[in-house]
């Protein structure tokens, strides 16, 4: 089964899109700690507006990832069903099992 991609908070998305914007930076001789605290700063002082934004799109992977998780684990419950019907077919001779196929 596939790995699924745990869903990502408002602040990871926050962020995701400050590193982008600021990736000269680095190059410029700041360090990766003065930008994550530059992005933690930006993140505490963001209009409601903004922040608004990144929750819903958080809120658009939670539901992306609820519903893989879901179908995996449909698919995963499926074939343990399947694995039981093939077990319980299953004829025993003498104390031991022998698989009908």
């Amino acid at each position: 089964m596939a790995n699924i991609v745990p869903a990502k908070s408002a602040y990871t998305l926050f962020s995701a899109d400050q590193h982008s914007a600021r990736r000269d930076g680095q190059q410029n001789g700041q360090s990766m700690g003065d930008r994550m605290r530059e992005i933690a700063e930006a993140w505490r002082s963001l209009d409601d507006a903004t922040r608004e934004k990144y929750e819903k799109l958080a809120e658009k992977d939670r539901n992306r990832f609820a519903k893989e998780s879901a179908e995996r684990d449909e698919a995963f419950l499926a074939e343990q069903r399947e694995k039981r019907a093939l077990y319980e077919a299953t004829v025993d001779d003498g104390g031991r099992r022998e698989f009908l196929m």
